[in-house]
């Protein structure tokens, strides 16, 4: 979140772990022999599978990106909260198989990566977690890692990259020689911006007021301008943007930091879907094929009706920290930690057929 203040630490921490329910869906579907015959109900997508987890296990990842179904890229930290600091690594996929590599500035802790192509990929994060000065961006032109310098932002969490020219972190952007800071609107909290390439389709969501309602401003010809949403009481925690004619927010409500409410937008309006069949905090979201939308409870909405999606051993993930749709494909990506009893591990899990 970004204002005026910093929110602690911790409220990032809060964000990757949360948790992932177990629901099941009843389909029935019926018509009398003289009525027309109903359609038959979309596929159920497939579970959840490993396909890599890094070395050692105890860290996190804490985001992903597909820019093809060739390549893709995950970030994390490794170490336990008992040994600080972190150390920080990076995975790729080349079509075949993850594999990890170390970052290539030391002492840099990835928490973004985001990319346009696989030869604009940036990774944003810290080089000194302790100072209010160090955050920094490196960037993937597909030959080697440029070094970005950025003006301290906070706490790093999401990112906007459209080009090499194109990139919004928060209420900041890079147009390839300087960073631009936008002024917040006033009593705005700025927590996560949303955007595809096109003439506006930049979007900046949060909260405004004591009652911290959820906002959205849209980017019109340089300036900020309010989006009419649904009256929502809570802060749009994460948000997600597909195409200029779909874009979701998930809602987090103040009584107990947990929501059923996701806004969506089609272009011409926003609208309140239906509560997905778990409850519980909805967000990371990411963007499904065929304009649906992902949430970490592991529910595809998939543009009609919420579906479970289960993972190994009927067991649905926890803490997926991230997801995003794999380009050409109906699969998805996914990362987070995979915990059994007291026992968490790193993962990379994918939805869908292996490319």
């Amino acid at each position: 979140m970004h204002s005026g203040a910093q929110l602690p630490g911790s409220y990032g921490w809060h964000r990757w772990a949360l948790g992932l329910g177990v629901t099941a869906v009843a389909l029935a579907i019926s018509a009398a022999t003289s009525a027309r015959a109903a359609p038959p109900p979309p596929p159920s997508p497939p579970q959840w599978r490993f396909v890599a987890s890094p070395s050692p296990a105890y860290g996190v990842l804490t985001s992903v990106t597909a820019p093809a179904k060739n390549a893709a890229w995950a970030v994390g930290l490794a170490g336990k909260v008992t040994t600080k600091p972190f150390t920080g690594y990076f995975l790729t996929w080349n079509g075949r198989s993850w594999r990890q590599h170390r970052v290539p500035v030391a002492g840099f802790q990835p928490m973004v990566v985001a990319s346009s192509s696989p030869s604009d990929v940036w990774m944003f994060g810290s080089t000194s977690p302790t100072s209010a000065d160090k955050d920094e961006a490196l960037r993937w032109n597909g030959h080697h890692w440029l070094r970005v310098p950025m003006p301290f932002v906070g706490y790093l969490d999401s990112a906007v990259v459209l080009g090499p020219r194109d990139v919004w972190v928060y209420n900041y952007h890079w147009n390839g020689r300087t960073w631009t800071k936008y002024a917040v609107p006033r009593g705005f909290t700025w927590t996560e911006t949303v955007g595809v390439r096109g003439r506006n389709n930049i979007w900046a969501i949060g909260m405004t007021g004591k009652r911290q309602h959820a906002t959205a401003y849209r980017q019109v010809d340089g300036s900020w301008r309010q989006a009419s949403l649904p009256r929502a009481a809570g802060f749009a925690d994460f948000g997600v943007a597909e195409s200029a004619r779909n874009v979701y927010i998930s809602i987090a409500t103040h009584s107990d930091g947990l929501s059923n409410v996701v806004l969506h937008w089609n272009g011409r309006r926003w609208r309140t879907l239906p509560a997905p069949p778990i409850p519980g905090l909805i967000g990371p979201v990411g963007a499904a094929t065929g304009g649906g939308l992902w949430d970490s409870q592991a529910d595809l909405w998939n543009g009609h009706k919420w579906q479970d999606v289960y993972g190994p051993g009927g067991v649905i993930p926890t803490s997926g920290n991230a997801i995003v749709a794999i380009p050409g494909t109906r699969s998805a990506w996914m990362v987070g930690n995979w915990c059994t009893g007291a026992t968490c591990r790193r993962h990379v899990m994918i939805n869908g057929k292996l490319l």
